[in-house]
């Protein structure tokens, strides 16, 4: 258990995008954050396979999230229902397609922007979400790695 710790060494928000009028007449996209988690990143290869899929040529990097350290997102939903009424762990998908992750680096405002793809169990213990992801942008004052 001690070397699985170790591997999720990076602070990540888990992002939600969101779109403001502007003078202009558009909008100005900016981030919401949902929660910050602990994770491991690591890059991947494209034109390989993991774990017998096929990696997609967007996906750029893999992280690995603890299931637990997620369970609270889209709890919102079910403020909408009647008391007494449950929804079952399975019924929404914990993390959306549509939502971004934010590696930290040196603070909250600095860092790297990655788009998730595809969301997976990680092993038959449901411990961990393996998500891969394409690396947007880097985004911060003065960004430097």
């Amino acid at each position: 258990m001690t070397i699985l710790r170790q591997e999720l060494r990076e602070r990540v928000q888990i992002q939600v995008p969101v779109q403001t009028p502007n003078d202009d007449g558009g909008f100005n996209r900016s981030y919401s954050t949902l929660k910050t988690v602990w994770a491991g990143l690591k890059p991947i290869r494209k034109g390989f396979y993991i774990r017998g899929v096929q990696v997609d040529t967007n996906n750029t990097h893999e992280f690995k999230i603890r299931r637990a350290a997620i369970d609270t997102l889209g709890g919102a939903f079910s403020l909408g229902f009647s008391l007494g009424f449950t929804m079952g762990a399975h019924a929404l998908s914990r993390i959306k397609s549509d939502f971004f992750l934010f590696v930290q680096r040196g603070s909250t405002i600095k860092g790297r922007l990655f788009r998730i793809n595809q969301l997976e169990d990680s092993n038959e213990r449901r411990e961990y979400y393996i998500i891969r992801a394409e690396e947007i942008e880097e985004v911060g004052p003065n960004y430097i790695i």
